[in-house]
């Protein structure tokens, strides 16, 4: 966490996981519209609990090698 004055940032991580297609094959599409969804969702605002989720950033994933394909999302919080 990093002291802004009187606000306070730090990092929020989603990771998607999507399982894979018979033959150990990457359900792309289907990775790609759970992603879409999630992405949707910002800016995240709670005012009850004084934060905002901002500025989502992709970052590739890979295989689990237990089935599935995953995918990361990071994005800043600021706490008021």
């Amino acid at each position: 966490m990093l002291d802004t004055g009187a606000y306070f940032d730090s990092a929020l991580r989603i990771d998607l996981f999507q399982k894979d297609r018979q033959g150990g094959l990457e359900a792309t599409d289907k990775l790609e519209t759970l992603m879409q969804s999630v992405m949707g969702l910002f800016p995240i605002v709670n005012k009850d609990l004084r934060f905002r989720a901002i500025s989502p950033r992709l970052v590739a994933g890979g295989s689990d090698d237990k089935g599935f394909h995953y995918l990361m999302i990071y994005a800043t919080i600021i706490i008021d």
